[in-house]
């Protein structure tokens, strides 16, 4: 296999933009909103059932019915095959020029990570939030000045 041909099966030419998570004080440029919607999708098991290893590894049968077969994993960028399932494995490098704001990409998807679970909890009868209190009162903004001295 040859680097540069499994790295462009892996270059995305832009992405969908991610809508500006509500109660984040400071506003994503288009370009950190589409690395937000990346990086939640890299993290989504809907999305990526199979995780990072679905890009680059399938799943087929040795009989042309499953049920009555043993999978087994092959990657034709990789000319490997494999009997052993494959680990499932979810996230992704953030690579990107000094100074592009990857600090708040990762910050934003840490934040809409906590509102998700925090949305199931209170979905599943939980109702607390991550402070451990009872919701209300605009516990969500993430703010360098929101501190509760």
């Amino acid at each position: 296999f040859k680097l540069k041909a499994l790295m462009q099966k892996c270059e995305h030419q832009g992405y969908l933009r991610h809508p500006q998570p509500p109660g984040l004080k400071l506003t994503l440029k288009p370009y950190q909103a589409q690395t937000l919607q990346w990086m939640l999708d890299m993290e989504s098991e809907d999305i990526l059932p199979r995780g990072l290893n679905g890009f680059f590894w399938q799943v087929l049968y040795f009989a042309d019915d499953e049920t009555q077969s043993y999978p087994f994993s092959f990657s034709p960028e990789l000319g490997e095959l494999r009997l052993e399932p494959q680990a499932v494995m979810h996230g992704g490098l953030l690579c990107e020029e000094m100074g592009l704001g990857k600090t708040l990409e990762v910050v934003s998807l840490v934040y809409m990570s906590k509102l998700k679970d925090e949305k199931l909890l209170s979905e599943a009868g939980g109702g607390t939030d991550a402070r451990g209190g009872g919701g209300g009162g605009g516990g969500n903004d993430v703010d360098d000045n929101d501190n509760d001295d």
